[in-house]
């Protein structure tokens, strides 16, 4: 049989408190990663998830990626890092700010396709049909 001295009640606080500093302590260690990790296989957070913590810090995904619930930029954004690549977009668009196209521009891919301009234009350096 073991008896607990109930004496003095400061003992049973004390243990309590360093208990809870310990679990606390023991949490935090767990949960804290100071180098490399590396995950083979699927990686879930739930939750908002922050990747740096640093504008010099890069994101590099090397696998084709799903944006279930549309995707913000902020800042200035590119796409794509050579002449050979492609941008596809298959939805509608609406630009609301300034559009620039830099070389060889093309508008359709059929003689059936559209194209309606309903704003005034301008052209600077001639047009031809």
């Amino acid at each position: 049989m073991v008896r607990i001295r109930t004496h003095n009640p400061y003992s049973f606080i004390a243990a309590l408190l360093i208990g809870a500093m310990f679990a606390i302590g023991v949490s935090v260690w767990a949960t804290s990663v100071g180098t490399n990790v590396s995950v083979t296989g699927t990686f879930d957070t739930g939750g908002n998830t922050t990747l740096g913590d640093a504008s010099s810090d890069t994101v590099t995904l090397t696998a084709s990626t799903t944006a279930s619930n549309g995707a913000g930029f902020a800042g200035n954004t590119f796409i794509g890092d050579a002449a050979t690549d492609n941008l596809t977009i298959t939805s509608s668009s609406t630009i609301r700010n300034g559009f620039g196209l830099f070389g060889h521009t093309f508008v359709g891919d059929a003689a059936t396709d559209d194209l309606t301009v309903t704003a005034s234009t301008t052209v600077r350096s001639g047009f031809g049909f």
